[in-house]
């Protein structure tokens, strides 16, 4: 009796166990594939929120794009005509300094293409980079004095000087013309440097 009492029990604790072990092994299947179908879940998830995401990237850069080809535009045409201006402005400097003409009137003749270029510079300003609206700023101001001191410093000239206020007069001059022939020019390779950056086919040296 108390054998087949000892059989049962082991028979049943054998069973406990077997079953304990099926049901914890098919726990652990059905666990680990609901993780993974979750993390698979989680994977797709995560794709389509990077592939939207890069999509409105996309339509944002072609947004902004289009609006930039259209400032570039404009910033080029701004460049351009302040460099043909600049031009002008080279010739009117020729004749104010080299002129026949009196001083004064040469000054008179001067001043309508110092203001021309000026209005132009004022106007189209917003559209230029900090570094050229900079330079032409400090450009127009030395221009202007140095025209005026050339021409203030030639009509001395004209009137009765020592050869040694000659001589200082003459050095004056030289310097402002110095000024006038060099500064021009650089001024004008830096807008067509600056064009050419705008236009994407600047040559770094």
């Amino acid at each position: 009796m108390d054998t087949s009492v000892i059989e049962n029990v082991l028979t049943s604790t054998v069973f406990m166990g077997i079953a304990a072990f099926v049901a914890r092994s098919l726990f652990t299947h059905y666990l680990n594939k609901d993780i993974s179908n979750f993390k698979q879940q989680l994977q797709n998830d995560a794709s389509k929120q990077v592939e939207s995401y890069k999509s409105e990237l996309e339509k944002d850069r072609l947004r902004l794009q289009i609006s930039y080809g259209g400032i570039f535009e404009k910033q080029a045409n701004a460049i351009l005509e302040l460099y043909q201006y600049l031009l002008k402005l080279d010739q009117a400097r020729y004749l104010a300094v080299h002129d026949s003409k009196l001083p004064t009137d040469r000054r008179k003749e001067f001043m309508p293409h110092w203001r021309e270029i000026r209005n132009k510079y004022s106007e189209l300003r917003v559209l230029l980079p900090e570094h050229i609206d900079q330079d032409l700023e400090d450009f127009f101001s030395q221009m202007f004095k140095n025209i005026l001191k050339y021409n203030s410093l030639d009509q001395r000239l004209t009137s009765n000087v020592s050869d040694e206020e000659y001589e200082k007069i003459e050095e004056a001059q030289e310097e402002v013309f110095q000024f006038l022939e060099q500064k021009i020019p650089a001024l004008q390779e830096s807008l067509i440097s600056e064009m050419r950056k705008t236009l994407g086919v600047h040559i770094e040296k």
